[in-house]
């Protein structure tokens, strides 16, 4: 008898936790399936076969609210309310939806930038190692010497600052002379932006933006009004934090793993910096010539005469074709996707009967589109699916395209999915590689150093990188040295 009414007072103990509201669920429970992800995304998905009771809005920013706190924002990402994320993203679209005259002015804003930075050597701190007098000449030295035998650049660091001060050129039309704002505000910004961003993903509680005097003071470096709808982290976060990743581990595939032995790739990428049109953007190039002492081997700027695009080479009568910069693009968004996994919470009816038949008040989840397993499943992608291939994108199968989402699906798709962010990558991209390349009738060699000379011997052509450490390459070096 003791046993029995042990066993009823457990079950009954049970059956009172399982009612029980929990509506902080530390567990994530991931979803890998492309078609179950589309669904969660667009807050179609009927999880385990019962409806969510929260609707799409709330679904999407309930899991997105400690970037509320974190940085004082109000956007489409965390605001439930639909007619104000109708209106914010209608004003996305207006603030990204560049003419053709400015992509042309933002093309040439960000290759004079790239090369004022590489050349004097952007350290850590946003400091230059070298002194100049003129940034946008060919790095005169400021007491009338010639250019140094070895610079070094901080690869993060000029990732992160060239990609910010072109976000805030775009959508804010922020310039920034010399006058302005100095290079040590604006990465005093990106590194707090990207402290903040992995803080707010791992630290309980979740750091308050009021605390937090370092990112507001260097927010109001640009901008006095940082909260609420005003705040302009609004607008840069979705932007910035999602594409200067983009951008770095597709800088080091291409210039140091396999895109060593495609140059051809990276001319295309550098021939969309200079002219920044739709045909330069979808048009398969053609191979440029075989490099020579003269043209600088296998260094980033192809240096051309008569014409800024390669001469093409033929194989018989066929010409030979590299890859588009759309493909490019495409296959870089494939293996390192902006956002790895999208949440979304989910609700269970409170009319849900548990095991014991008793209603269950109410449960919560998150439930995470894993847009990184979508984008690597070999079962999709084949045994080649971790190696960079833009090739693959000339022939996708119908279980591809729909594995592949890096900007989320309708209604809930990113606005610069079709023209603004993989061209901004392209962008970057290619003026990075410009401003490698040589200036002054010498070319400088280039390579990587490392404090972890481990991270180093990572870089294998044909492997992915890795990004599951959120600081994996911030040690990271650019040494250029004369050939």
């Amino acid at each position: 008898m003791l046993v029995l009414i042990a066993f009823l007072i457990i079950l009954g103990a049970a059956a009172y936790l399982y009612t029980q509201p929990h509506h902080h669920s530390t567990t994530t429970r991931h979803i890998v399936a492309p078609d179950q992800c589309r669904l969660l995304i667009a807050g179609k998905l009927q999880w385990q076969g019962h409806p969510n009771v929260l609707n799409p809005h709330q679904s999407r920013a309930l899991p997105n609210q400690h970037f509320n706190i974190a940085f004082g924002i109000e956007n489409a990402f965390t605001s439930s309310n639909p007619v104000y994320v109708k209106k914010f993203v209608g004003k996305v679209k207006n603030m990204i939806n560049l003419s053709p005259q400015k992509w042309v002015d933002m093309a040439q804003f960000t290759r004079d930038t790239a090369r004022t930075w590489i050349e004097p050597g952007l350290n850590v701190d946003g400091i230059f190692n070298v002194e100049i007098d003129d940034v946008g000449s060919e790095a005169t030295l400021a007491h009338g010497e010639g250019p140094p035998e070895e610079i070094r650049v901080h690869l993060t660091s000029l990732v992160q600052a060239l990609s910010l001060r072109v976000v805030l050129w775009a959508i804010f039309n922020w310039k920034m002379g010399e006058d302005d704002i100095k290079n040590w505000n604006l990465l005093e910004l990106a590194n707090s932006i990207n402290r903040v961003w992995i803080a707010s993903k791992k630290q309980q509680p979740v750091p308050r933006f009021e605390d937090d005097v370092l990112l507001r003071n260097a927010l109001c470096e640009f901008e006095p009004r940082e909260r609420g709808k005003e705040n302009p982290l609004n607008w840069i976060l979705p932007s910035f934090e999602t594409v200067w990743r983009v951008v770095l581990c597709a800088f080091l595939e291409l210039r140091f793993t396999t895109g060593l032995c495609h140059r051809e790739w990276r001319a295309a990428l550098v021939n969309f910096a200079r002219v920044p049109t739709q045909d330069q953007f979808t048009r398969f190039p053609p191979f440029p010539p075989a490099p020579t002492a003269s043209t600088g081997g296998l260094a980033g700027r192809e240096r051309q005469t008569g014409s800024n695009m390669p001469q093409p080479i033929k194989s018989g009568t066929h010409l030979c074709t590299s890859a588009s910069v759309q493909n490019i693009v495409s296959e870089l968004l494939r293996l390192y996707a902006p956002t790895r996994r999208i949440k979304r919470a989910y609700r269970m009816s409170e009319s849900h009967p548990n095991i014991f038949g008793v209603a269950a008040q109410q449960q919560d989840y998150i439930l995470a589109a894993d847009i990184e397993s979508c984008h690597l499943s070999p079962l999709i992608w084949g045994a080649d699916g971790k190696t960079f291939n833009p090739d693959r994108w000339t022939h996708l199968t119908p279980a591809q395209r729909q594995a592949f989402m890096p900007f989320g699906v309708t209604p809930f798709e990113c606005p610069a999915k079709p023209v603004f962010a993989p061209r901004l990558i392209a962008l970057l991209l290619g003026a990075l590689f410009d401003g490698l390349g040589a200036r002054t009738g010498r070319q400088r060699q280039w390579r990587l150093d490392c404090k972890d000379k481990e991270i180093l011997k990572e870089l294998v052509p044909g492997m992915r990188l890795d990004v599951d450490r959120d600081s994996t390459y911030d040690t990271l070096e650019l040494v250029g040295t004369w050939e």
